[in-house]
């Protein structure tokens, strides 16, 4: 996210995983079938943002500025940036707390980091939803179930943020793992519904970012790992670098946070999905190798992933 958001999403091997405050419910009684739940998140997406909409047609505060870039990426709109920026929100006390957690997490202080976001969810409940680095510390503290929710009740208010359910979904793989290894069996079937829910939804958003249309395209099972690690190779930065098999679009032009950005999140789809750690450590070494310029706070989620991943 870019200048009104101080940490921006742009784009050790230590400690056993530990809890980050209480998890955030799944939707209430969600239908029984993959495809009456994608229907009932469709729909719970578009009553949110009638809601939202209809709020600022009664005259609820009108947000300060405009949207500004996420991920470092332009999008035309981001509910996110907007949020920080309302009156009473920046400068308050979530967004401090919001930035202690930032900064501790950057640290490595994963579980300080999660307090802090927590403390800012009680002190401006409406924040939950906009708090997405809430949702990438629980991830690191090992609290798969919590993530996912997180990154679902911010799906909610942004439906157009792609990240949003890519880290949803990595988030439902680390439960699924999570509960093949407490149960030494398959996991559950409702985890796994889950996944194809997210990867359905995935494959809906339409993601105007090319670097991250490829990676939309990699995690809901358009694109194989391997095509997409062979053009990384052949390629290099500034060059054209054809994606054939992401449908008609093409990558022009690669900026290094592209490189970072591909790199990385097809590190976390080889070793949080796929089980291939050796192919992850190579991903996550090329990414952080990537010459970027400015503060991106996903760069010290690769770092950090990184070094509980050694």
């Amino acid at each position: 996210r870019a200048s009104q958001d101080p940490f921006p999403r742009g784009l050790a091997r230590g400690t056993a995983p530990q809890k980050c405050g209480s998890s955030l419910p799944w939707p209430v009684s969600p239908p029984a079938s993959a495809t009456a739940v994608i229907a009932h998140e469709r729909a719970r997406t578009c009553a949110m943002a009638a809601s939202s909409a209809s709020a600022a047609a009664d005259g609820s505060p009108e947000l300060v500025g405009g949207a500004s870039g996420n991920s470092g990426y332009h999008l035309p709109d981001d509910p996110v940036v907007d949020f920080w920026r309302q009156p009473g929100i920046a400068g308050g006390e979530c967004a401090a707390l919001r930035d202690q957690g930032c900064a501790h997490f950057k640290e490595g202080r994963v579980a300080e980091a999660c307090e802090c976001f927590d403390a800012a969810v009680r002190v401006t409940p409406d924040c939950g939803p906009f708090l997405w680095q809430r949702g990438i510390a629980r991830y690191y503290a090992g609290d798969f179930s919590g993530a996912a929710a997180q990154f679902a009740t911010g799906r909610a208010v942004n439906a157009d943020d792609t990240e949003e359910l890519i880290w949803e979904l990595l988030s439902l793989y680390g439960l699924l793992r999570a509960e093949s290894v407490e149960a030494a069996a398959v996991a559950s079937d409702e985890t796994a519904s889950r996944v194809e829910v997210a990867r359905t939804l995935l494959r809906d958003v339409e993601e105007p970012r090319p670097a991250l249309r490829v990676v939309q395209r990699l995690l809901d099972g358009r694109m194989a790992a391997a095509a997409l690690r062979q053009l990384l190779l052949s390629g290099a930065s500034g060059d054209l670098l054809p994606c054939e098999d992401a449908g008609s679009e093409a990558l022009e032009d690669l900026s290094a946070q592209d490189v970072f950005y591909l790199w990385f999140y097809l590190a976390l789809f080889d070793g949080e999905v796929e089980g291939r750690p050796e192919e992850a450590a190579e991903g996550l070494r090329r990414a952080l190798a990537a010459p970027m310029e400015g503060e991106d706070f996903m760069r010290h989620v690769a770092r950090i992933h990184a070094q509980t991943r050694q």
